[in-house]
Order: C-alpha cells, then structure tokens, then sequence
C-alpha cells in the first residue's frame, strides 16, 4: 500500500512538474501534496468503490484532479447562518436557491435580521413560515459583522457551520457533501468556494498575499476562461484564507479559535484574521473551487471610493491592524500560490 501511493504521488508530481505555465507549479503541488499525503484522506484499498483517486489528467495546461470522499457522517447537521438587512429580494434568492438545490438535507438556516424593517421581517417570517429548517432572529446592534455572526453561532445546533452572505445565490447542489468532506477533517479549520459576479467573471477563488504585502481575493475579475488556462484552479488546494461571505467550519473549532474577533475587526478582515489564527495552531485553509455560487456584490462598488469617511476610517484601522497581529503572514511571499493574469 505505501509503495503504491508513493507510486501515485510520483505519477502527479511527474505531471505537475510538466506543466509550463507561470504560476502552475506551485498550486499544482499543494494541491496535490494535501490530497494525497494528508494523514491518510486518500484510501486506495477499494480503487472501485468511493474514497478513489477518480482522475488525473490534463486540461488547458492544468492538472484535473478528481477526488471522491465519503462523509464521515451524513446525517451531521449543518447550521447556515445568514445575517440580513432589508433587501428581502436579495435575501430570497438566496434562501429560496438552497432550498430547492441543495441535496445534503441535514441542515439547518439561521437567518439573522439586523435592524431591518419590521415590514421586511414580517415578511420572510411569513413567507417561510412553513419551513422548519428555518428560523428567524432580531439582532438589533450597530452594523458589526463578526458580533453578528457570532451571536448568530450561540443559537446554532450544527456541528458545522456555513457563514453565508445574504446576496449569495447556489449553483452547485452538492455544495454542502463538498464543503464538508473537508471541513470534517481535523487538519482543516476552514473551507471556502468559487464565487461569480452575475456575469460569470471570479469574484473569490481563495486569498493571497500579493507582491505588494496586500489581501486580495484571487483572480478576482477573472473570466471562467483565464481560470482553465492559468492552472489556478487544479483542483481542490490550500490557500492563505477564504471569504467568509461562504465559509465552513467545525462549531466546535470556531469558538476554539475566539471565534471572529467582533472588537478589533467588526467590519473588514475578521475572515481572514480567523483564517490566519487557525493557520498559526496548525490548520489548513481549504479551497473547493466545485462549489460555485453567485455572489451579487456590485461589480462597479468601489471598495474605496464608495465608501464614507467613516468606513474609510474602519477599513484603514483594520488593515493596520493585520499588519500589527500577522506581519509574518503580511510581509513574505505567499506560499500557497503566486497569481499572474
């Protein structure tokens, strides 16, 4: 068995070390090395049976990689926590798409209301009323994202939770199996998705540290296309951090970790602040480029020049804030990936 899978790493490494492609390499093989050296995720005793290395191949100068899990358990309950305010047509697309896609049925929505109009809440309260899979909270606090989700978690029964945005909308059925074949593992602390733009170009396919010392979401604009071409996307791989705007995580491991820090990072960066506390005691930070959704953020939405002074100020104090709790994330090269267009 040892001499076989050490016959597999050698086939992958073979292919991964063929491809030409700037910025492949090192994507190739992190990829390839958490899939098949990870504490024995990968079996290969019934090659026919689930658990299988499916396939490896190429494509566009990228490596394919297929990999078939089972769950640990599938009747684990999963906790969807969706924090909203107002723009119930956002809100319902949402919601609405998971429940008439998504095929893992163990899970539960917690959908988080903050300062919404009564008019509003009475309305999804009326709309889904039916759905005992739902429910309906008031948080009525200043705008803060993490104290929101985090109240959000002390209501959730889930072993597992998904942070989810309210202006999300599924593509993939399967996304919740997806998710938490990997967030079960107890190597892995946190586990994001591929997000589009409405016109199909990438809005979130993992976070990087880019050349210049910033956070940034890779491949961002990126059309389906550049993705194939590139070899960014060979398959499932570890990164730097994932957007919370849909992240799986252990209940149990986010309240380990102090949960997001709602003190220093109420707004912006408390996903990846979480993402880099769980990288510093020995987690991995999973990205399932399968599990695709919509993500209708503006595309035009200046994330400065629409902001207020206010927010200005916010943004700039987290950000300082990064650089005075992670400079050893924040200062070197990332080590996941290097992004080139």
């Amino acid at each position: 068995m040892h001499t076989f899978v050490k016959y597999i790493q050698y086939v992958v490494s073979s292919l991964v070390l063929s491809i030409q492609t700037q910025g492949v390499y090192i994507a190739a093989k992190r990829s390839v090395m958490f899939l098949l050296t990870g504490r024995g995720v990968v079996s290969f005793k019934n090659l026919d049976k689930k658990n299988t290395l499916q396939s490896i191949k190429r494509v566009n100068a990228t490596v394919s990689i297929d990999i078939s899990r089972e769950l640990l358990d599938e009747g684990t309950l999963v906790s969807i926590i969706i924090p909203f305010k107002d723009k119930p047509e956002l809100l319902y697309a949402c919601i609405d798409s998971i429940l008439q896609k998504t095929t893992y049925r163990s899970f539960e929505m917690i959908l988080v209301s903050n300062n919404s109009s009564d008019e509003v809440v009475a309305n999804v309260r009326d709309r889904y009323s039916t759905q005992d899979t739902i429910q309906l909270y008031e948080y009525n606090i200043p705008f803060n994202y993490a104290a929101i989700n985090n109240w959000a978690v002390s209501h959730a029964v889930g072993t597992f939770i998904v942070f989810l945005n309210n202006d999300m909308e599924l593509i993939s059925p399967d996304w919740v199996e997806s998710l938490l074949q990997y967030a079960q593992l107890s190597e892995v602390g946190a586990v994001g998705a591929r997000l589009y733009y409405p016109d199909d170009t990438i809005q979130h396919a993992g976070i990087h540290i880019d050349p210049s010392h910033e956070v940034v979401h890779t491949a961002l604009g990126w059309t389906k296309e550049e993705m194939h071409t590139s070899g960014i996307d060979i398959g499932v791989r570890e990164c730097s951090a994932v957007t919370a705007a849909c992240l799986m995580i252990k209940k149990s491991v986010f309240i380990d970790v102090g949960m997001f820090d709602e003190k220093r990072f109420p707004i912006d960066y408390n996903d990846v602040d979480l993402c880099f506390r769980l990288r510093s005691i020995g987690y991995n930070i999973i990205y399932v480029p399968t599990v695709e959704l919509y993500h209708y953020e503006s595309i035009s939405r200046g994330k400065w020049s629409q902001m207020s002074l206010a927010e200005r100020k916010t943004f700039q104090m987290a950000k300082h804030m990064m650089w005075r709790l992670w400079p050893e994330y924040l200062s070197e090269p990332d080590p996941f990936i290097e992004c080139r267009r």
